[in-house]
């Protein structure tokens, strides 16, 4: 049962005197965290549950959920074709049926709420796609509409709750003029950085990203929106009352900016193995199951399926309508926990906003495109930061013993519910949770093993009454691979039990494998690994600051229990960026932690500590620091934009390289083979297991490039400039390699050009294979 006399979504803030604006607390003047006073007590005051009335913005919440759960299968049961439909789609997927269940639970937070209504619904619909799937029954519009049913039924019982308890009045908080002008101001200079944005995204040629990448390619309008964008961010993020409205807008267009660059300037989504997974989609909605021996990611179908039912609730013919901007939503999405865990470790929304910023500028890891472990990683941030704000609100008992014996009271120590949070509400998560770990193990390797070292982490630390979650999940994983990745299991259990414990191997295939080619590339190269340093760097600075609290372990090893993946396997040399980007939330957080507390000490050193009689209207700091964040602010975002785009010259899809598989698409025959120089980019996918794709360079074939040509003989050869740029690049082939090679085979006889355009030849078998 659920208890009434707490309320529906009171916000908490643990850190200081805060008004509720849109959610989320803003911040008066911090009252904790000096780096004269190291804080040793990592539980605050916990503000007390507020009146047991629900809000006009729940009504309004459960409403629209409602309507979206019931409208999208509705169109696609009847088959209706609207414009705004595959946005429809995709928004039943992030709220049904996740709203009402979160509205159910009532727990005292809304930003937890929120990101427990989002796992929810993306574990959810992965799981019942999955299910349907496996079950051989592919019907994915009745399956939505099951889900519909899940998301009915908690919204009736929600609403005889409000009913029940009533509603309370809308609470508007009094006029500030001093906010109004703010807003106006910051949102004319939104608007005209984002138009400024938008210009040099029409005038951006990324067929000049040479050595450098994007850098060489973009032009002083996006570096002037860019600052512009910051500009106010910095603004925002020191006012004395921190305004929520600002920053997310802030946020939302920074993140556009940066992760919707490329993509938008193509007008081609990039990294080609998001359109290899359209085709994956692609095949399962024409045959209702997977492809079997095909691509060892087919063991792990939750993201395909859910895929297809999108495309399903969408009415189109395939999911490249989902391509474009997938990075963006994806980072947005990811933000909502990102930010829950900086507010959660630092008590302070001022310093969560910062952390956004943060991993914002630092995230050039690229696995935010339509893809399993985009999805997954949203999972992971919410099942963390959801058992990261709970061990903040929860007391636990104090510890008396020393050395092993502490660390094993600790470690048997469970925590009590937080404040607020009924114990049906307690159970209610937990299941949740198990809901959203489970969904990682249908749809991603990786993953559910970085789920299980945080779930450990919090379990070592005595901060989680969920206590056995980690077990549950290991289960599934192995049901999982007994049941539903046989195929990978029997073609590839001798790789994965060969990687266990060899570090070196795996560095030197994540690492040194990688930094060779042309000189100036691989300077490029370490400036990526350098950056990615320097967040690490700062971010040990904020654990030397939190050295003392007593959640220091568990803070420190969600930050670096990660990289113990390391151990594991080397998934194909991307391990130690999969370890990056797992840790990087809680790297960010602690750099935050880390430049407050030098910044604190400065102040006590000089004494120039903020005066106490300034008005809450008047900002934290003078002029002079807010251009001196802004700049900062503007540098890490261009340092985000060099390291993403460094490969933008063979990672990006020009419009010719899809042409050129739309006609290859048409022509090549079932059974044939199409040879490729170096990674092919887009390859027509929507013939998944019709014909195959044969590499024909040396360190596969053995034999140099024309030579291995004439040996397999392939019926068709994609040569493209993407393929010629990571020749130049990663082996230091002169520009042109992939045009002499096929001028020479051309030469001889063996084919002939077919297909021509800015960034494709194709070539086509002179005569009988």
């Amino acid at each position: 049962m659920v208890d009434t006399a707490t309320s529906a979504f009171p916000v908490v803030d643990t850190a200081t005197t805060a008004i509720p604006v849109a959610g989320v607390a803003t911040e008066a003047i911090p009252a904790r965290h000096t780096a004269a006073e190291p804080v040793t007590d990592r539980f605050p005051v916990v503000a007390p549950p507020a009146p047991s009335l629900s809000t006009r913005a729940d009504v309004v919440v459960l409403a629209v959920a409602s309507g979206v759960a019931v409208a999208a299968p509705a169109l696609a049961s009847a088959a209706v074709s609207l414009p705004g439909r595959p946005v429809l789609a995709v928004l039943f997927m992030l709220v049904v049926p996740g709203v009402p269940v979160a509205l159910f639970l009532r727990l005292p937070d809304r930003l937890l709420s929120a990101n427990i209504a989002l796992g929810v619904s993306l574990g959810a619909n992965l799981l019942v796609a999955t299910a349907v799937l496996q079950a051989g029954w592919w019907h994915p519009v009745p399956a939505s509409w099951a889900l519909t049913a899940v998301a009915l039924a908690f919204a009736v019982a929600v609403g005889r709750r409000m009913l029940a308890t009533g509603v309370a009045p809308a609470v508007r908080p009094a006029a500030d003029p001093s906010r109004v002008r703010f807003r106006l101001v910051t949102s004319f200079v939104l608007v005209v950085a984002m138009t400024v944005w938008a210009i040099g995204v029409h005038e951006t040629d990324l067929n000049a990203a040479g050595l450098l990448g994007v850098a060489t390619a973009v032009g002083w309008k996006y570096v002037v929106a860019l600052a512009m964008l910051m500009s106010v961010a910095a603004a925002a993020l020191l006012r004395r009352q921190l305004d929520a409205a600002v920053l997310a807008a802030c946020t939302v267009l920074v993140t556009l900016a940066l992760y919707g660059f490329v993509n938008i300037a193509d007008g081609q989504a990039s990294v080609a193995t998001g359109w290899l997974h359209v085709g994956f989609i692609h095949y399962i909605t024409d045959n209702g199951h997977v492809l079997a021996s095909y691509d060892a990611r087919f063991s792990w179908p939750g993201f395909f399926a859910a895929g297809a039912q999108l495309v399903a609730l969408a009415g189109v013919p395939d999911a490249r309508p989902f391509l474009l901007l997938s990075p963006v939503v994806f980072n947005l999405l990811s933000l909502l926990a990102v930010f829950l865990i900086g507010r959660s470790v630092t008590s302070s929304p001022r310093c969560a906003w910062l952390t956004v910023f943060v991993v914002l500028c630092t995230n050039w890891y690229q696995q935010d495109y339509f893809a399993p472990q985009a999805v997954c990683y949203v999972l992971y941030l919410v099942v963390v930061a959801t058992l990261l704000w709970s061990s903040t609100q929860c007391p636990t008992s104090a510890v008396g013993a020393r050395g092993v014996g502490r660390a094993l009271e600790i470690a048997r120590r469970v925590p009590a519910r937080p404040p607020g949070v009924t114990s049906g509400a307690s159970l209610g998560t937990g299941a949740t949770l198990l809901v959203m770990g489970a969904a990682t193990v249908v749809s991603h390797q990786l993953t559910p093993v970085a789920v299980i070292i945080a779930l450990v982490t919090f379990v070592v630390c005595g901060a989680t009454r969920y206590r056995s979650l980690w077990i549950m999940i290991v289960l599934l994983m192995v049901a999982w691979y007994s049941y539903g990745a046989t195929d990978f299991i029997f073609g590839h259990l001798g790789e994965v039990i060969g990687d266990v414990g060899q570090v070196q191997n795996t560095i030197s295939s994540a690492v040194t494998d990688r930094l060779t080619g042309n000189p100036v590339y691989l300077y490029a190269q370490q400036t990526r690994i350098g950056w990615s340093g320097a967040l690490f760097g700062v971010a040990l600075l904020g654990a030397w600051f939190v050295r003392r609290r007593r959640d220091a372990v568990l803070v420190v090893g969600l930050a670096v229990g990660p990289f113990t993946l390391m151990l594991l396997q080397s998934y194909g040399g991307e391990v130690l960026i999969r370890c990056f980007l797992y840790a990087a939330p809680f790297l960010a957080t602690l750099a935050v932690v880390g430049a407050r507390g030098v910044v604190h000490a400065v102040r006590e050193r000089t004494g120039r500590r903020r005066a106490g009689d300034r008005t809450a209207s008047r900002p934290v700091v003078g002029v002079p620091v807010i251009a001196l964040t802004a700049v900062a602010l503007t540098v890490m975002s261009l340092a985000l934009t060099f390291t993403r785009g460094l490969n933008v010259s063979f990672e990006r899809n020009p419009g010719g390289l899809l042409a050129g598989s739309d006609f290859l698409l048409d022509r090549i025959p079932t059974g044939a083979a199409v040879g490729t120089l170096r990674f092919p980019g887009i390859l027509p996918y929507r013939r998944l297991g019709d014909y195959s794709a044969l590499s024909l360079e040396e360190r596969f074939c053995g034999v140099p490039e024309v030579e291995c040509a004439i040996k397999d003989r392939p019926e068709f050869i994609l040569v493209t400039t993407t393929q010629d740029r990571i020749g130049e690049l990663q082996s230091a082939l002169p520009r042109g390699w992939t045009i002499t090679i096929a001028d020479e085979l051309i030469a001889r006889g063996l084919y002939t050009k077919v297909f021509v355009n800015r960034d494709v030849e194709i070539l086509k078998i002179t005569g009988e294979r």
